[in-house]
């Protein structure tokens, strides 16, 4: 793209005279040495006061000072400097080097089409996640009302049954069945309480957390040390609804996997983010953790509300996972009317 002192070849000139992207080129002050038809209108100039302007003068006073800020680190790098900012619109704005000394290209790319259209995909994976929340919620009123109706009724079946038998035999066989039926119940309750946790409509997310954990350590034999959050946590069910299920994962993965007798489980809320921990003294693995479905899901959930999840594995010395979530909806929202830098 570059002849050899440096500046752009005739055809390069051609597109970037065409393009619709504003295009500046600027010495190291920011002094306009040319700029293209898209970026003269940008700034509200005719082609012909290009050259008698600075562009940091041309631009409002914070946009100004965060562009010489990022000019200064192209120069003292001699690398591209790239970030997204809003004036009137989004753009992506990058800063490069070019081989003539102390010549720097400015571009500006509009892309507010693209963040708009992650938007709407955000939203609805965001819809798709709800109606999977729903759909859990229906299978377990079916299975509370119809299920578990069914297996009460069994099991005082067999117990009534095993009452009226005479042969011992018929009788012992009859309070097996029975026990198998109680604990069939019992393990139904359990996958109730794991499709549609009561607590969490109910109560807060730390108290919802410590009622999971109690189960979970009845449940499994597994002790489970829970340190909760004074701050104030998420309000909205999405978010609420994602941390917990994160626990619910991790601490699953710590019964089938870990081969643990401990787990640690905390929950702090800081500086706009919410943040969980789940950690075990298990097996640990050798290597990278091979991730299951459930655990990619979880992945997923978060990165919709702009959150991520960790995974540290260390050979015998356990697993912990940690998931990060903001307490607040995502920051670049395209109805923002000022910069986030």
């Amino acid at each position: 793209m570059s002849t050899g002192n440096g500046l752009p070849c005739e055809v390069a000139w051609d597109v970037l005279r065409s393009t619709s992207n504003p295009v500046w080129l600027v010495d190291h002050v920011g002094a306009l040495l040319w700029a293209n038809h898209a970026a003269s209108s940008y700034l509200g100039l005719d082609g012909g006061d290009v050259a008698s302007k600075n562009l940091f003068e041309c631009l409002p006073r914070d946009k100004a000072q965060h562009r010489r800020l990022m000019l200064n680190a192209a120069r003292r790098t001699n690398e591209s400097v790239e970030f997204v900012d809003f004036h009137q619109r989004w753009w992506q704005v990058s800063i490069r080097p070019t081989d003539h000394r102390d010549v720097f290209v400015f571009w500006q790319r509009d892309i507010g089409r693209q963040l708009q259209a992650e938007e709407d995909l955000r939203r609805s994976l965001m819809r798709a996640v709800t109606i999977q929340e729903d759909e859990r919620r229906r299978i377990s009123r079916d299975l509370h009302d119809e299920t578990g109706q069914a297996i009460t009724g069994l099991i005082l079946e067999l117990r009534e049954l095993s009452r009226q038998l005479d042969d011992g035999d018929l009788r012992q066989r009859a309070d097996r069945a029975a026990a198998m039926a109680t604990s069939l119940m019992k393990q139904t309750r359990g996958l109730l309480h794991q499709l549609n946790p009561p607590s969490l409509k109910s109560k807060s997310l730390v108290a919802a957390m410590q009622d999971y954990c109690a189960l979970f350590s009845e449940r499994t034999g597994v002790r489970v040390v829970f340190d909760g959050a004074a701050a104030p946590l998420p309000s909205s069910d999405d978010r609420s609804t994602t941390l917990y299920r994160l626990l619910q994962e991790s601490l699953t993965n710590v019964a089938r996997h870990s081969n643990a007798s401990k787990a640690w489980v905390s929950l702090a809320a800081d500086d706009g983010e919410v943040t969980i921990s789940v950690e075990d003294d298990g097996v640990g693995v050798d290597g990278d953790i091979v991730e299951g479905g459930g655990l990619r899901g979880i992945r997923e959930r978060f990165a919709l509300l702009d959150g991520h999840v960790e995974v540290h594995v260390g050979s015998g010395r356990g697993v912990r996972i940690d998931g990060s979530i903001p307490t607040m909806p995502p920051a670049a929202r395209l109805d923002r009317e000022e910069s986030p830098l």
